[in-house]
């Protein structure tokens, strides 16, 4: 039968109750059982299904039973299995527990790991089920509860504590830094990609000589190396001229991002506006405040340069999806949009093999196979995708959308990027800056915001929510029963604004990298300050503006 991990029980209590009587039961070595009947199987209440565990954390197993039978001895039998392909495979792990209270719960390091077993791998899955008995030993244990699946993380979160400022060291070759720079700026607002050249790369305490180094960034942001260029890293090993380098991971991560943070004086924007996304459950990146230095090989004797403050941003890569969503669910499609890209027909690919438009695939075939169950690693899906929307007729749009996008975090985001006036992002004006994902488990797509430095910004480019250029939200709008979702999704992200103390958060910022953007060496705008006193009170400033839109439509 297939793995299907129960429905995860956050508070399930104990109810009180006995049964009286006796029965015999075959091969009871005391003859009789005070209990006139078995427990049903109990459910599994921690960890919850497809909880990450963190490295070092404590492992602790729950089960609670459908009905306790008896206020007597109680027992419970715990199994460990890895998991694979969703699948329960090898049992690796027995505990075991005798109360007479109502919690039924061991720790892993009190059970016994099976022979060939010493603990848990980190990115690795497990199942756990559980069984109990109750009224001693000559009483039969019930059925084995169903498998509930959990993940132990490969100690990544560290990377991005926000309170801590990590250092990266970048050194290349008068080679690479040469080839580097002459890539960095792209033509004019367009889709651009650029290569990857071999430089030492040392994070997190280790070095990864011939790492790929290059540089990111769009026509606002991109910087050659004799500026304050941001960066993309592949930690792989280059050194050997393979099409497909062997992967090498820091604490899981095979790619780093560090953003330049140019467009936005405050050096706030970022990390505000990640914040609200993950208050609001919008999918987005991980992040944290880095110093970069960068050494040129090229210059003898100077270096390790320091080239400033930077933002750590997680990759969007297949390890940011799994991290998200649980097995099949992880193997979907990615794309990513820019500039004036809308899921519009004339946007399409002109077939599964492309070219590309103003979408590109973030997955290819080059060094990965897709997985089995999971999309293929071509333009299909998003055909499909923009396909099924634009097949939805005048007045059939709403809730048929729900259908096939994750609507509740399309409504989240298209609500965030209001409060914080991102034009610059899917929904508004440029309709840039954004990915769009496909769950090929629940069929379902996702957009998935990114570069969010130009937020924040009281006169930049004003939006107005009932003014989208995002297809999905224009015919959102054109009928009255998906307005209605919208405007309430907009005051209920609006309260969780506003009970967050984002103006609190803007000052704790200030006060963490102040010193950090005073000896930023390459940084381009001056006052600081007086830049996070304009986010802040924009941020002050927004409710009411909110509210106001609110009211002119009724809301």
């Amino acid at each position: 039968m297939p793995f299907r991990p129960p429905t995860p029980l956050f508070a399930i209590g104990l109810l009180v109750g006995a049964c009286t009587g006796s029965v015999s039961l075959p091969g009871d070595p005391q003859g009789e059982c005070e209990l006139a009947q078995v427990p049903s199987a109990p459910s599994i209440v921690t960890p919850a299904g497809g909880e990450l565990k963190q490295p070092g954390e404590l492992i602790r197993f729950e089960a609670s039973p459908a009905a306790p039978l008896s206020a007597e001895t109680r027992e419970a039998e715990f199994e460990l299995f890895l998991l694979a392909g969703d699948q329960p495979t090898t049992k690796i792990w027995t505990g075991s527990l005798q109360t007479s209270g109502a919690t039924l719960a061991v720790n892993l390091d009190e059970g016994s790991f099976e022979a060939g077993f010493s603990t848990l791998d980190a990115w690795q899955s497990y199942a756990v089920r559980s069984r109990v008995r109750e009224g001693g030993a000559a009483c039969q244990f019930s059925e084995w509860s169903g498998y509930q699946d959990f993940r132990l993380d490969d100690g990544s979160e560290a990377l991005f504590n926000e309170d801590e400022i990590r250092d990266l060291e970048i050194t290349l070759s008068p080679e690479s830094f040469s080839a580097i720079s002459a890539e960095a700026l792209p033509p004019g607002c367009v889709p651009y990609s650029r290569n990857y050249y071999p430089g030492s790369v040392t994070f997190d305490g280790v070095t990864y000589d011939n790492a790929g180094v290059r540089t990111k960034g769009g026509c606002g942001s991109s910087r050659d190396l004799s500026g304050k260029a941001s960066f993309k890293i592949n930690l792989s090993d280059f050194g050997d001229g393979s099409s497909c380098p062997v992967t090498r991971r820091a604490r899981g991560l095979k790619h780093l991002t560090v953003n330049n943070q140019v467009q936005d004086g405050s050096a706030t924007h970022e990390r505000l506006a990640y914040q609200l996304y993950d208050l609001v459950g919008v999918p987005v990146p991980r992040r944290a405040p880095i110093r970069v230095f960068v050494n040129n090989l090229g210059n003898p004797g100077v270096g390790p340069e320091l080239w400033g403050l930077y933002l750590n941003l997680e990759s969007i890569d297949r390890r940011f999806l799994e991290r998200r969503y649980e097995g099949t669910a992880a193997e979907g499609m990615l794309y990513e949009g820019t500039y004036f890209c809308d899921l519009t027909p004339e946007n399409k690919p002109a077939d599964e093999n492309g070219p590309e438009t103003c979408f590109s695939k973030k997955f290819d075939v080059d060094c990965s196979e897709p997985a089995l169950g999971g999309d293929p690693f071509t333009y299909a899906p998003l055909i499909s995708f923009i396909d099924q929307i634009a097949a939805l007729p005048n007045g059939g749009f709403y809730p048929a959308i729900t259908n096939f996008v994750d609507f509740d975090a399309y409504l989240s985001e298209w609500a965030a990027e209001t409060i914080m006036n991102h034009w610059d992002g899917a929904i508004f004006d440029i309709r840039n800056n954004y990915r769009v994902y496909h769950d090929p488990a629940a069929n379902k797509w996702v957009v998935i915001p990114t570069g969010m430095d130009q937020s924040w910004n009281e006169g930049q480019r004003p939006i107005d929510p009932w003014v989208p250029a995002n297809i999905i939200a224009r015919r959102c709008l054109e009928e009255k029963a998906c307005e209605d979702a919208f405007a309430a999704r907009l005051k209920e992200v609006l309260t969780i604004f506003e009970n967050a103390n984002f103006p609190a958060r803007a000052e704790a910022i200030r006060t963490q990298i102040a010193a950090e953007v005073a000896a930023d060496p390459r940084r381009e705008s001056g006052d600081f300050s007086g830049r996070v006193d304009a986010t802040i009170n924009f941020i002050s400033n927004r409710p009411a503006q909110i509210n106001a839109w609110l009211a002119q439509h009724g809301y």
